[in-house]
């Protein structure tokens, strides 16, 4: 016996249909929802703009983006003043652990590119590691600007090419 999937394409398609009907209240509520993901380290980010990026395309990546700067820019700043000695005497019974924080935040910039760009780090962590191991604001923000946009385009991009799979034909 096999099974009938009509039905369930025909709601998938409706949900398509309805979402493009509702381009601009879906674009503002990706925007709340990932300025709010992105304060957390939960990690559905790159899922949330995988399928976002199927229905909507790379503007949702820009969306995305969006909410992970007001994130970023609200974790960061209120975590900003951290003590470089206090955070070097906290982490000294951990050697690897105070070469990084050294490391990062002689290189902030890097650091900041390199947190921005691993598909495996949260924003939230990024925002706070750099806060913690006292990288500059200037660096920080140069950071978000240079490397930020990176992950949300191009799991958006690599969403929209989905929508070209024969999902329901």
């Amino acid at each position: 016996m096999a099974l009938d999937s009509a039905p369930a394409c025909e709601r998938f398609l409706q949900f398509i249909a309805l979402m493009q009907d509702n381009y601009w209240p879906f674009m503002i509520g990706l925007f709340v929802f990932c300025s709010l993901l992105f304060l957390t380290v939960i990690p559905l980010g790159t899922t949330v703009v995988l399928l976002a990026g199927y229905f909507f395309g790379v503007e949702a990546g820009l969306v995305q983006f969006a909410g992970l700067v007001l994130a970023s820019i609200i974790l960061f700043e209120a975590s900003h003043g951290s003590d470089p000695a206090q955070l070097e005497q906290a982490l000294a019974p951990w050697r690897r652990l105070s070469r990084f924080a050294r490391l990062a935040r002689q290189y902030g910039l890097v650091f900041c590119i390199v947190m921005r760009v691993a598909p495996v780090i949260p924003s939230a962590v990024a925002s706070l590691g750099a806060s913690y191991f006292g990288i500059g604001r200037r660096q920080f923000y140069a950071g978000i600007v240079l490397a930020g946009w990176v992950r949300p385009l191009f799991f958006a991009w690599a969403g929209s090419q989905a929508a070209n799979l024969p999902v329901c034909t």
